[in-house]
């Protein structure tokens, strides 16, 4: 078993700290990328992987091949055969540049949504762009930077307007709320460009669980992605979904709406806040029908209690079940 990430990835934590990758589960964190790259750690989950073992932070993956679903690590390993050509020793870089974001999802968290903090009135203004500088530039190659929201934020469009000589890869990571100003400019470039659209449901699924970006809006901007990735060639075409007890009963209809607009589309199973685990039982996941859900102790208290609160600070959120 092999998974690329470990050895080629950089992540920028929201905390200030660099990680491998961000769909580990408790995953140790460094101060810098050197500590992380001559780590122990990182060459224990290599032996791991060589003596075919799931390492326990790579849960996340486990999963969601135990579902026939396209994992990171499978995912990663496509993407190995492209980046190792520019440089066998080539860094994919990750993360959080920076949390300033204009959806409020339920599922995420002030650290990483000014959204969410304003709402909550505990605003936490979290900033990785001179973190960003201090790593090996020279050897990044594809830069796969999450937000916040990339589209709202002036340290990703100086990024972008800056991008070091060694990239030959973005993946822009966004809501689909609003649309990327540079992409056009990226596309006149010498730079190949994956867009990864992230949503987690249609309709009235989609506006609770993505408040307070709007289906509506939503929908059109993704078939703008798609009918631009048609126009180039360079121009990659992702969709990603969060799996939770929210949405765990419309996966399929999430990959449906993809598969017939010929849009390719990845899913991993969320693990905090853990209320929202698909493990356990309560009203959503009763009705699953996918393997390894509803297997852990009844949560339905908790999970009332949660959207309440959730709900509370969010104004005019309508829920999409009864």
């Amino acid at each position: 078993m092999y998974c690329p990430r470990i050895g080629h990835y950089a992540r920028l934590n929201s905390n200030g700290t660099i990680g491998c990758c961000g769909h580990m589960v408790n995953a140790p964190e460094f101060p810098t990328f050197r500590a992380l790259d001559n780590s122990a750690w990182q060459e224990y989950l290599r032996y791991q992987m060589q003596n075919d073992e799931w390492p326990s932070e790579c849960v996340r993956c486990k999963q969601t091949e135990e579902h026939n679903g396209t994992s990171i690590r499978l995912g990663s390993i496509e993407r190995d055969k492209i980046l190792s050509k520019f440089n066998k020793d080539y860094i994919q870089l990750g993360g959080t540049l920076d949390n300033y974001c204009n959806s409020a999802c339920v599922t995420c968290n002030p650290n990483l949504s000014t959204k969410i903090g304003n709402l909550k009135k505990s605003l936490v203004i979290k900033d990785n762009y001179e973190l960003y500088k201090t790593l090996p530039l020279d050897r990044v190659v594809e830069i796969d930077i999450n937000g916040g929201e990339p589209s709202i934020s002036a340290n990703y469009n100086d990024l972008l307007d800056n991008l070091p000589d060694s990239v030959r890869v973005v993946r822009i990571n966004t809501n689909g709320n609003r649309r990327i100003k540079q992409l056009k400019k990226l596309l006149d470039s010498e730079i190949a460009v994956i867009v990864t659209v992230s949503f987690d449901g249609i309709g009235a699924v989609h506006d609770y669980i993505r408040y307070p970006v709007k289906w509506s809006n939503f929908k059109v901007n993704l078939d703008y992605y798609n009918e631009l990735s048609k126009q180039y060639n360079k121009l990659k075409l992702d969709t990603w979904t969060t799996v939770s007890a929210l949405n765990v009963n419309y996966v399929n209809d999430i990959q449906e709406y993809c598969k017939q607009r010929d849009i390719r589309h990845s899913y991993a199973f969320l693990y905090t806040p853990e209320v929202l685990n698909v493990k356990y039982k309560n009203w959503f996941t009763n009705q699953s029908e996918l393997s390894n859900v509803a297997t852990n102790r009844d949560n339905t208290k908790e999970l009332a209690a949660f959207l309440e609160l959730e709900e509370a600070c969010r104004p005019n959120i309508e829920r999409f079940w009864i």
